[in-house]
């Protein structure tokens, strides 16, 4: 799987393995692979709670899930079957899912947090990005290279709001944006500049 997915996963309270189900022979043999994976990293990976997922039941027989369903429950796995195409199973899957954050999330707030005093770099946060809702129609922009950018254009010789423009894109402003929920027609303050948004395209 790749140790840098297997780094990330470490952060996680619960492991979902996802299985295609199309190949019966396939089933057991994924599952003991990811098993053996997660072992082969981080033995301690193997305390987390798991939940087993076989997709495309839509291709199988039904007497199938009977032998599964024994061969994880042997397992001491609790499994779930699904077909995605035909959202055969997701509600089930989805509540058990819902149950399980609800468990963890009571854990949290019942465990008490240790209080740590972290130092942050200033550089570090002088990169940052930071978009805020001014009010409804309008946005404001905060990071010192992309006011110091909007306020050294002179708009009014040729190319610099082009050179601008081309910024924007390589940061993926206009993403940043959308994700904050912008609208054609809204106002985008940057610096001591204020530009009116319009859909590219």
């Amino acid at each position: 799987m790749g140790n840098r997915f297997l780094s990330h996963i470490e952060r996680t309270k619960v492991l979902l393995f996802l299985i295609d189900g199309t190949v019966r022979e396939d089933i057991k043999r994924t599952y003991k692979m990811l098993i053996n994976e997660l072992r082969s990293y981080n033995e301690e990976l193997m305390n987390k709670k798991r939940v087993i997922v076989v997709n495309k039941i839509d291709t199988w027989k039904r007497k199938r899930t009977k032998e599964f369903e024994e061969y994880f429950l042997n397992m001491g796995e609790p499994v779930f079957f699904i077909s995605a195409i035909k959202k055969e199973g997701l509600r089930e899957l989805l509540q058990n899912l819902y149950e399980i954050s609800l468990a963890y999330k009571k854990v949290d707030e019942e465990t008490p947090y240790e209080e740590r005093v972290v130092e942050v770099d200033e550089k570090l946060l002088d990169k940052v990005l930071k978009i805020e809702r001014v009010d409804a129609n309008t946005f404001k922009v905060s990071q010192k290279e992309i006011e110091r950018r909007a306020e050294l254009s002179d708009f009014k010789k040729p190319g610099s709001f082009e050179e601008l423009r081309r910024y924007f894109e390589r940061i993926e402003l206009e993403k940043q944006l959308k994700e904050a929920g912008i609208k054609e027609g809204d106002r985008v303050i940057i610096g001591n500049k204020g530009f009116i948004y319009k859909e590219n395209g």
